[in-house]
């Protein structure tokens, strides 16, 4: 009999609790990723979305990964409690000021994520294009590797996410 990995259940929990966010229109889905890398077995499940209500300029996402490593130290070590799963949220909106807008969205950022993630933003800016908008690509990546002892965790954090995201568009 097929026993589910750590990451199988983590990604059904995660996607129940996106839908289930749809299904409430909180969010609508924009896309929707589910890979798996056959020459290093790396697994990857990314939901990406929208406000209900909000500027479709900004998309967040929500992403589970898994690597090798971890389905070995679960499956044939047996030790499923080191089998954990990297856990990220992101986003991606256009910025006018650099210094002022990314310091606004660290400012909402850092109260919430703490030092339980590490919070990076990156900007994009085509060569030849006018100046004056970037592309901010928020990145929110757990520190610890999240296990099937987080489901609460994991099913909590997506409403705070979206409270954030509707936080940084009012800005």
């Amino acid at each position: 009999m097929f026993h589910p990995s750590v990451y199988d259940n983590l990604k059904v929990v995660l996607e129940g609790a996106v839908y289930d966010a749809d299904f409430e229109e909180k969010i609508i889905i924009t896309g929707r990723e589910d890979l798996l890398d056959m020459a290093s077995a790396a697994r990857k499940y990314k939901v990406s979305f929208s406000l209900k209500n909000g500027s479709h300029d900004m998309t967040g996402y929500v992403s589970i990964s898994s690597s090798l490593e971890d389905l070995y130290q679960e499956k044939i070590n047996d030790l499923p409690e080191k089998a954990g799963c990297s856990f990220e949220y992101g986003l991606t909106l256009s910025v006018m000021d650099i210094d002022e807008d990314c310091l606004s969205i660290q400012h909402i950022l850092a109260p919430v994520y703490g030092l339980d993630a590490h919070v990076q933003q990156d900007l994009l800016y085509q060569f030849g294009k006018p100046r004056g908008s970037y592309e901010n690509r928020v990145r929110i990546a757990y520190n610890q590797p999240m296990c099937e002892n987080d489901i609460p965790f994991l099913e909590e954090s997506l409403p705070i996410f979206i409270k954030v995201m509707a936080e940084i568009q009012k800005r």
